[in-house]
């Protein structure tokens, strides 16, 4: 994150490195309550705080949109899945279940904190580990076909938040996110498409990437 964007965030922050937010009741998002809450983290420095926080307000940005960027690709190039749940939104949360689990796109960092062996391997502290959470997502020893999308798949779990103390808290609002997508956009553009000639191309890192592509539809054909 470069200094000006930084410097931009940080004026959402209170001077004493918390955060206030309220969320209001919205009837077209079927939010069935309200929201008000104080959030604040470790004041032992403001600049700490700060730096927590900015992680907690942009940290779902880069890897829900470029998990949308994977998703609809998948959705352009398979309308028998993209017809299905145009026709049977109720299928929709399973779909964006077993397609978290088929595109998984992090790539969790940890910091190895004490000398040992593990199956082999020997890690000294201070090293650093790359798991890609892809590696579960398509295990073949825990699910069968795993490159394949199965919506209703028996064992649709998957790490792809993360597992254990370190679980994305977002993962809540980035499954109500891609929901609102899927239902959104289904009910309007049922049918579409890559623009023809078009070769799809990812990047690696610390997120999965699908490098920019363009949709393409029959305008005459989309619903209000």
């Amino acid at each position: 994150m470069d200094v000006s964007t930084a410097s931009y965030i940080a004026g959402f922050l209170d001077g004493d490195g918390s955060i206030h937010f309220q969320l209001v009741r919205q009837k077209e998002y079927r939010f069935g309550f309200y929201i008000r809450a104080s959030v604040s983290f470790s004041q032992s420095t403001i600049a700490r705080s700060g730096l927590e926080e900015i992680q907690v307000l942009v940290g779902g940005l880069d890897t829900v949109l470029n998990f949308m960027g994977f998703v609809m690709v998948f959705l352009a190039q398979n309308p028998d899945v993209r017809h299905q749940l145009a026709a049977d939104p109720s299928l929709i949360p399973d779909a964006v279940m077993e397609l978290l689990r088929r595109y998984p796109i992090v790539a969790d960092a940890r910091e190895v904190r004490t000398d040992q062996d593990f199956e082999g391997v020997h890690l000294k502290k201070g090293d650093m580990i790359l798991a890609p959470t892809v590696l579960h997502g398509l295990d073949d020893a825990e699910y069968d076909k795993p490159l394949e999308v199965r919506i209703g798949r028996k064992t649709p779990h998957h790490t792809s938040f993360g597992k254990g103390v370190h679980i994305c808290p977002g993962q809540y609002l980035a499954r109500l996110e891609m929901r609102v997508l899927f239902e959104e956009w289904l009910k309007r553009i049922p049918d579409f498409a890559l623009e023809p000639g078009t070769t799809v191309q990812y990047s690696g890192g610390i997120d999965l990437t699908v490098k920019p592509y363009i949709l393409v539809w029959d305008v005459a054909s989309t619903r209000s």
